[in-house]
């Protein structure tokens, strides 16, 4: 109960008086706290703070303007979907030309799985697999995904984050912690990297998994040779059953099998 409905409540019981004394007391009480809608100026009941008027709304103007923003969202999400295949929207996406058009439906077996992934569950997906198995594919399907719900979504490979100098690759690894949104980071183990730069990696798997923050990793590696080759501590989050999962991609090239 607000302060002003409490006021009102008990200036009512102890003098007992009819409802429209009572309404007297609590315009009384309006004008005497100010509370007026910032928007039309009259008297509000119940004060509501709108962070986006600096100052109170009454029940019809807040209703107006939470309609006239879904209303906004709806639009953007319309627009983006009819940009999402053209070259234009490609490009806004950060997609190669190779991966424009990548859809889940690509992959019926693994539409559930990469639906519930933009879900939040798992937190922690990895795609493992040998060349051509369509692990790029799938992570630019995610990115698809996210420009279409307006959500924030980075992809990078690997080698990106661990071939950077110093500062520079501090300064990128605290920014993707701090994502809220999609992340998703692609060729791990591909390349050579010093141990210290394995390091910057551990970290910010690490520290997604444990903030909740959604990381998708693709990789040609299997959970052992990860835990060999790149990080005990990244092969254990990957492996970790509760909010995280490692999937196997086998079958045939997928470019092959396009191509034919």
């Amino acid at each position: 109960m607000s302060e002003v409905t409490h006021t009102v409540a008990r200036l009512a019981e102890k003098f007992s008086v009819p409802e429209d004394r009572a309404f007297r007391h609590r315009e009384r009480r309006f004008r005497v706290l100010g509370v007026t809608c910032t928007e039309c100026g009259q008297g509000i009941e119940e004060p509501k703070w709108s962070a986006e008027w600096h100052g109170y709304a009454c029940d019809s103007c807040h209703e107006a303007f939470v309609e006239r923003r879904r209303q906004a969202h709806a639009w953007e999400r319309e627009k983006r979907i009819l940009m999402i295949d053209t070259p234009e929207g490609q490009r806004e996406q950060g997609i190669d030309r190779e991966f424009w058009g990548a859809s889940f439906a690509d992959f019926p077996k693994m539409e559930k799985v990469m639906r519930g992934f933009c879900a939040g569950d798992p937190i922690l997906l990895t795609l493992s697999g040998q060349c051509g198995r369509g692990k790029t594919r799938l992570l630019h399907a995610i990115q698809r995904w996210a420009y279409v719900a307006g959500r924030p979504c980075r992809y990078h490979v690997v080698d990106e984050i661990t071939n950077r100098q110093f500062t520079e690759a501090n300064e990128l690894v605290e920014s993707l912690i701090e994502l809220n949104g999609c992340l998703l980071l692609d060729e791990l183990g591909a390349g050579d990297p010093q141990e210290f730069a394995l390091r910057r990696v551990e970290r910010l798997v690490d520290a997604r998994k444990r903030a909740g923050r959604s990381t998708a990793i693709g990789t040609n590696l299997g959970i052992e040779e990860i835990s060999d080759a790149v990080s005990h501590r990244i092969a254990s989050r990957m492996g970790d059953g509760h909010d995280a999962r490692f999937i196997v991609l086998d079958g045939p090239d997928y470019r092959l099998g396009r191509e034919g």
